[in-house]
């Protein structure tokens, strides 16, 4: 056995040792729970009431305490491992070898810190607590900081200032697995008053300036240094407006932050859902016990009694929402952590939580709009996920893809909120991870292309493409099928995941208190043995099931493929959407929880993928139709990059083959998009980029939406190395060391549909950014520039002549 192979066996060993250490107490606690529900079964207050009311009290006490005694033993976990983590690594940049000790504390305190900040974030995001959770496990965390959705790997690794923002959706990288397995680290800053937009990503070792503005879907690249008052958009720099920045003070310059009283209320009603839903869930259970077929009951009528649940606790939050917003919600300006900011994002949170687990589904929709008042169409599965329910419309037949945000709410720098409504008209796309900001309205029959970022001034028309961070307008065909479907999503790894965990409390019960000569310490050693076999068992019947469900409903995706356009009222779209939610319902959890990237591949070559060896697959990737997903050797695919085998276009799914080939590297949130084309081997596509139908990549880093090619920075002797190239970890560069050229091929037709009058819209996407002013001689006249410059206003200049110059090469390859 290899000393890398020996490291990770002996850290396997330890993290089981620590999971059963931190779940025993949890297990008494269970097991407490169950002898209740037993005694009520044999008879002990059956005849009257109050006995029965004490028990089942008695019942949700316990069962609570159990669950928070496994996350304080886990957390205590967490933290131990992560200090002595720090001590060994410090939190300067770090590279720890997959053959070292550390590598095995780093890999125990991972996984442990994963159900951690799961459960820890899941109880606390968006509130001033979240911020104190980071600080707890070592982040130097500023005062008045908002983390909505912060997810980072080493919180020891972040260091930020006062009144910092973290929205929804954004990416603080504190950790990269290298293609050969080893594990970069590095520390992240965000200065005083800095925003971090949706959907954005902050790679490695970045450090961001004061008073600086992230905008929604920009990459601040692995290593880069924005100085201070800077806006990213997409990856391009330019100064803040800093005027326009304190004309906005003037809307909340009578408010003033809250108490730490008012936080804790806040939080304390936040928790209100749960708490009514575990209630529920626990009479379910209680009441099951006492029943014949007791197993068949609760597996056949827990879906129905939780969605019955949900929707009861719904209407209960109505009314609390309506105390707490003085009626419905409505636009306008808060200042970050103040009494009425709270109250808003409060209102918002009870709204989420009372649907938590009918997301995606037609309950959901038919709540969200029967009951929260929301103006959506329930018919359809895809419309996307609202933020407010009362600031947002959504007209019909809209679609909505993975990773789509609806924002009702928007950060400015110096701690400054902005309230205002989203209105999507009929028949509109709206791709991956797009992102729709507030006081915006999307005409009908717009397709937003995806990691594309739409603001209030985005200027575009009815039956347009918008495409790119900022948003260029663009013509194409209008669908000629309309968008109609509906299905629902069901509750399997809810109720697989409520079965493993509660098999250790049954097994701990079944020997702790029957009358047998095993004693407590065999019980305890029994217990010790369930826990890794009842998560193997979760694993292979997750596994196992979604493999059932692609073989049973789809086959194989080839056949699908065949079959051409398929309009999204057929019966084969309805196979796919089915399969297509309840796989991504039960296998990406387990892959997380497990997160070897021999599993991940394993599981996805039986789901019919090519994939070569030596090939790092990180499990939370987006994969689906994987018959027609090819992966060569020695690949990297990254955390969240999507690389799914359809499309939606013209009204309708179309299925195509992704090819990647070997010594490709797709960084994190990356989209592959089928139709697409990468040529070469050596191809490294850097975070939230969107590689369209198409377009075709050559050898070396492409970034962008619109991707164009990327020049990396060389480390101090010009060598461009391996830790530079994978994890920009090089000499620390300051803003615009990157530079980047735009590519002339590739322009999204069959995306699109574009027609030939789009020539000019097209060119100039291509023509963005590049400086190069060399031409003599225009090519087009004023007119023809002037057009696409006042169709197309963004924040950066464009260079009039490289918009001349693309058009003449598209002319000359016969594109115009």
């Amino acid at each position: 056995m290899k000393l890398g192979q020996f490291i990770k066996a002996v850290a396997v060993l330890v993290l089981f040792i620590s999971s059963w250490v931190a779940i025993l107490p949890a297990n008494v606690l269970l097991s407490k729970a169950l002898d209740i529900e037993v005694r009520y079964y044999v008879g002990i207050g059956v005849n009257a009431a109050r006995e029965e009311l004490r028990l089942y009290l008695a019942a949700i006490g316990v069962m609570i305490a159990a669950y928070l005694m496994f996350f304080v033993c886990l957390a205590l976990l967490s933290l131990f491992y992560g200090y002595i983590l720090r001590k060994a690594i410090g939190k300067g940049p770090a590279t720890i070898k997959r053959s070292s000790a550390t590598f095995g504390l780093w890999y125990v305190f991972d996984r442990l810190w994963f159900m951690t900040r799961m459960i820890g974030s899941g109880l606390l995001h968006g509130t001033i607590f979240h911020t104190w959770f980071y600080k707890v496990y070592g982040g130097d965390i500023g005062e008045n900081n908002v983390f909505e959705g912060t997810d980072v790997r080493l919180p020891f690794m972040l260091t930020t200032g006062d009144n910092v923002v973290v929205e929804a959706g954004a990416k603080l990288e504190t950790v990269v697995i290298k293609k050969n397995g080893d594990v970069a680290m590095d520390e992240l800053v965000l200065g005083d008053d800095t925003v971090i937009c949706p959907n954005t990503h902050i790679g490695l070792g970045a450090k961001i300036g004061a008073s600086c503005m992230i905008k929604s879907l920009s990459l601040v690249q692995r290593g880069r240094k924005i100085p201070d008052a800077t806006m990213i958009e997409g990856h391009e720099a330019a100064d803040l407006n800093q005027t326009e920045e304190c004309e906005k003070n003037q809307f909340v310059e009578d408010q003033v932050v809250a108490s730490l009283a008012w936080h804790l209320v806040s939080l304390l009603i936040s928790f209100i859902p749960a708490i009514m839903f575990i209630l529920i869930s626990v009479l379910v259970i209680f009441s099951s016990a006492i029943l014949p077929y007791t197993i068949a009951l609760l597996v056949s009528l827990y879906p129905i009694c939780m969605t019955i649940g949900q929707i009861i606790v719904a209407i209960c939050m109505l009314p609390l929402r309506y105390l707490l917003l003085g009626g419905r919600a409505k636009a306008g300006w808060e200042k970050v952590n103040s009494k009425s900011f709270l109250r808003r994002q409060l209102a918002t949170s009870l709204y989420h939580s009372s649907l938590n687990i009918l997301n995606g589904t037609v309950v959901y929709h038919l709540v969200s709009r029967y009951i929260y008042g929301a103006k959506i169409d329930f018919k359809s599965s895809f419309t996307p996920r609202l933020d407010e329910p009362d600031l947002t419309s959504v007209g019909n037949c809209v679609f909505g893809a993975n990773g789509v945000l609806l924002r009702n709410t928007m950060f400015y720098p110096g701690g400054i909120a902005r309230y205002g409504k989203v209105d999507i008209s009929d028949q509109v796309m709206i791709l991956d991870r797009a992102v729709v900001s507030p006081e915006t309205s999307i005409k009908e029959k717009v397709m937003v292309a995806s990691i594309t970022a739409v603001y209030d001034d985005t200027i575009h028309e009815e039956g347009t493409v918008l495409l790119g961070t900022p948003a260029l307008n663009l013509t194409r065909k209008t669908a000629d099928v309309e968008m109609e479907i509906t299905g629902e999503p069901l509750y399997i790894m809810r109720i697989l995941t409520l079965s493993a965990f509660y098999a250790n409390g049954v097994v701990f019960w079944k020997f702790y208190y029957c009358d047998c000569d095993l004693g407590n310490s065999a019980a305890i050693g029994i217990s010790f043995t369930i826990l890794p076999l009842s998560l193997l068992a979760l694993v292979l019947v997750c596994l196992t099931l979604s493999l059932a469900i692609k073989w049973i409903l789809i086959f194989n995706f080839k056949r699908f493929k065949s079959k051409g356009l398929m309009a999204v009222d057929s019966w084969d779209v309805f196979r796919w959407l089915i399969a297509i939610s309840l796989i991504h319902t039960a296998a990406p959890l387990v892959l997380q929880l497990i997160d070897e990237f021999w599993l991940t591949a394993t599981f996805w070559k039986m789901m019919g993928a090519k994939i070569g060896t030596n090939t790092r697959i990180d499990p939370d990737c987006l994969l689906f139709e994987a018959d027609l997903l090819e992966i060569g050797d020695n690949c990297r695919i990254e955390e969240e990059a999507t690389l799914f085998c359809h499309r939606f276009n013209d009204g309708g799914l179309k299925l195509e083959r992704i090819a990647i080939p070997s010594n490709s590297y797709i960084q994190n949130r990356a989209v592959i998009l089928p139709g697409s084309e990468i040529s070469d081997e050596h191809v490294t596509i850097l975070p939230l980029t969107p590689l369209n139908p198409g377009e075709k990549l050559t050898a070396g880093h492409w970034q962008g939406s619109p991707t164009e090619r990327a020049y990396m920075n060389m480390n101090n002797d010009g060598d461009n190395s391996d830790v530079d190239v994978e994890v920009g970890l090089g000499a620390p560069h300051d803003d615009g060391a990157a530079e980047a050229t735009p590519r002339t091929s590739g322009l999204w037709r069959s995306l699109f549909g574009a027609n030939n009058n789009t020539a000019t819209t097209d060119a100039a996407a291509n023509a963005i950014n590049n400086e190069d002013n060399t031409l003599e001689e225009p090519l087009l006249n004023d007119i023809e520039v002037e057009a696409f410059l006042e169709a197309n206003p963004v924040p950066h200049q464009r260079s009039s002549r490289k918009i001349q110059q693309t058009l003449e090469n598209m002319r000359s390859n016969d594109l115009v």
